[in-house]
């Protein structure tokens, strides 16, 4: 007969004989294409302001005020981090609780504020797909919803904000169809 100890023995070995495995996270940066197209092909997307853009730089920050954290050791780019078990994304970060990437009911490819998981009620967070590069110096690409994203122009041209088109909020008509081209990752910044 199996005493609680015995029987904690027993649980504590099957949970050692089948760990649970960590998530496998991608990492990438992206970039967008459109070949012909000058202003948008070949250019960085970069997180700033709880949006993406291209011709804008990142909003990468690090507080220079915390012991112990050494700011050198972070990066000025903007890198995706990929979890494919649940198709979700979100920023690679040191910021305890990270930042989630959704996309907003109108489109807008967004991401949550530091310290906070508060994401928009009607976004969407599931259904992005990463495909790397067939090699590492190859471009992969990342798609929502099995569709493409889109560039649209901002007040500040030659600014162009990121769009995901295959939502029914999505209604610009003044955007440039791009592919989401990604890259192998640079050093992650603290926090956008």
């Amino acid at each position: 007969m199996l005493n609680r100890l015995n029987l904690f023995l027993v649980a504590a070995v099957a949970v050692r004989a089948n760990p649970i495995a960590p998530l496998a996270i991608d990492t990438f940066m992206g970039v967008s294409l459109r070949s012909g197209d000058a202003n948008v092909h070949l250019r960085e997307i970069n997180a700033n302001g709880n949006r993406f853009y291209v011709n804008k730089d990142s909003s990468a920050y690090c507080p220079p005020d915390i012991s112990g954290l050494d700011c050198s050791e972070y990066g000025n780019n903007t890198v995706f981090a990929y979890n494919s078990e649940v198709q979700t994304l979100g920023l690679a970060t040191t910021l305890p609780g990270g930042q989630q990437i959704y996309v907003a009911a109108d489109g807008a490819l967004s991401y949550t504020v530091p310290h906070s998981a508060a994401i928009p009620a009607d976004a969407l967070v599931r259904n992005f797909t990463y495909t790397p590069g067939p090699s590492e110096n190859e471009v992969g690409s990342l798609k929502f919803q099995d569709a493409g994203f889109s560039a649209c122009p901002t007040s500040e041209m030659p600014i162009f904000q990121i769009f995901a088109t295959n939502i029914p909020g999505y209604t610009r008509t003044d955007c440039t169809g791009i592919n989401f081209g990604t890259t192998s990752s640079q050093p992650s910044a603290y926090q956008y």
